[in-house]
């Protein structure tokens, strides 16, 4: 019983091992991933699916529940907002606040509880400085509070061991099949079929009797990266505990390929090279990650600007000799656009430190709130809300102000701080590094789901652990009082 417990837990210090995936793994989580892109194409079987896949692994492995509940709940480029009756993100934040209220909790989870409870009571006291009504403003305040998420893995595993070394291996079958469906979309298929919703910019829906494809041919249309977010989790096990092979890290590094997205990109190899640990690591990461970028680039320059690094760097260029504000605003792909005239009338309003309140682009309709963005290249879109702005830090200082955006960095930061002296307190702060650089991006960040529901497991998944350790530990100390 000990020496099972003792393999379970790992040791920090243990070597790296191979990955390797049994059939039985692959399995459950490539059924679990096909329901999803069938209810993303609007294919009834796909709902059958989910329903069978969610039971058995509830009953049979809570490892794979968690992990299946967490992708469905955010739906990840797979499932549209509309191919489900309900939010399912709205089922879980119901299950959460429960939760919330009724597990058994520790005195770690009590302060972690109350921190929550302390930043809701923020946000709200925030959101009540706003004119807009609070029904409006709760559609996206929301977001902010799935952190509450973390009490779905934790009830979850109310009464049952958790060994995390078991959750990340867990991972790897998910973010590999997730890879080789945008490969497949990408390069073969040419289009949204198996990972249906990661749509740039098309107003069509990609549906199973009318398919946005073109297979083999060579258009290649560029992916959005959320299907691939669950790669936040993986990158902290893959520095600590396994080693891919070439083919895996080839099956990753194509499906990163297929975004073509710098800022996504650079949050996974930012926190890889920072969270290595050892400084001659670091050094060498660094050097070997500036030679591959300069190469890239001249790469990129050649193929016609495909991989979009030379645009990319090419807008820090032009940043540098921009005469007025409508060059600025071409920086970031337009994202400066959004931001220029909204906080101008921040500031009108001497809003920047509370911000306009949870404003919906759709819901809101308060003249004072409507603007005219002359810096947008389609005139179309130029009458919209004073919200929506794809870097998820700008965005939040636009809801709740420089106040809430220091409260918000105070808090993710606290509870970082709670658990710093857990063994696996490092795995919180990559995720949190990676999902915050995505927000650059307007990809993940602290106000959307999108990143909050992976931290939330994340920050799980080390109470979990911690609390296992304890158990085991009181064990250990038990048998050697009655060796002695």
């Amino acid at each position: 019983m000990l020496n099972k417990i003792n393999i379970s837990l790992g040791s920090d210090n243990e070597a790296k091992e191979q990955l390797s995936i049994s059939r039985q793994e692959w399995g459950w989580t490539l059924l679990f991933l096909l329901s999803m892109s069938m209810v993303g194409l609007s294919f009834p079987l796909g709902y059958v699916g989910l329903i069978i896949v969610l039971l058995n692994r509830f009953i049979k492995d809570r490892y794979d529940f968690v992990i299946c509940f967490t992708i469905l709940t955010g739906r990840y480029a797979l499932v549209g907002d509309e191919d489900l009756p309900f939010k399912p993100m709205d089922l879980a934040f119901v299950i959460s606040v429960i939760g919330f209220f009724v597990y058994k909790k520790s005195p770690i989870v009590k302060k972690i509880m109350v921190a929550m409870l302390l930043y809701a009571l923020v946000l709200f006291m925030l959101a009540k400085t706003s004119d807009e009504r609070m029904s409006v403003q709760f559609m996206r305040m929301r977001y902010y509070l799935m952190i509450f998420y973390v009490f779905v893995p934790l009830m979850a595993f109310s009464g049952r061991d958790f060994y995390i070394k078991i959750f990340f291996k867990k991972l790897f079958p998910y973010i590999l099949i997730l890879s080789a469906f945008y490969i497949i979309d990408g390069f073969i298929l040419n289009g949204y079929v198996l990972i249906p919703n990661s749509y740039t910019w098309i107003n069509e829906k990609s549906i199973f009797y009318s398919l946005l494809w073109n297979p083999l041919s060579t258009n290649f249309p560029r992916k959005y990266p959320q299907g691939l977010f669950i790669l936040c989790m993986c990158l902290f096990p893959i520095m600590k505990y396994y080693k891919l092979s070439v083919k895996q890290w080839i099956v990753i590094g194509l499906a990163l390929a297929t975004t073509r997205t710098m800022t996504f990109i650079f949050g996974i190899i930012f926190a890889y090279v920072v969270f290595q640990g050892h400084l001659k690591a670091v050094m060498k990461y660094l050097v070997g990650a500036l030679i591959a970028v300069v190469v890239l680039y001249y790469i990129d320059g050649a193929m016609g600007g495909f991989l979009r690094i030379q645009s990319t760097f090419d807008q820090f260029v032009a940043l540098d000799v921009a005469q007025d504000e409508e060059d600025i605003s071409e920086f970031g792909s337009g994202r400066i656009a959004q931001m220029i005239p909204k906080f101008e009338v921040l500031y009108d309003l001497d809003r920047e430190w509370l911000g306009f309140g949870f404003l919906h682009p759709e819901l809101t309709t308060n003249p004072k709130y409507m603007i005219y963005n002359e810096f947008y290249i389609d005139k179309t879109n130029s009458w919209e809300v004073v919200t929506g702005v794809e870097i998820t830090q700008l965005q939040t200082v636009l809801d709740i102000g420089y106040i809430g955006f220091l409260c918000q960095l105070i808090f993710y930061l606290y509870l970082y701080y709670i658990i710093r002296h857990f063994r696996m307190a490092k795995y919180y702060l990559t995720v949190l590094v990676i999902i915050s650089l995505w927000g650059l991006g307007g990809f993940a960040g602290l106000n959307t789901e999108l990143g909050v529901l992976f931290l939330a497991l994340s920050l799980a998944a080390i109470v979990l652990d911690e609390r296992t350790c304890k158990d085991c530990n009181q064990v250990n100390n038990a048998t050697n009082v009655m060796l002695t």
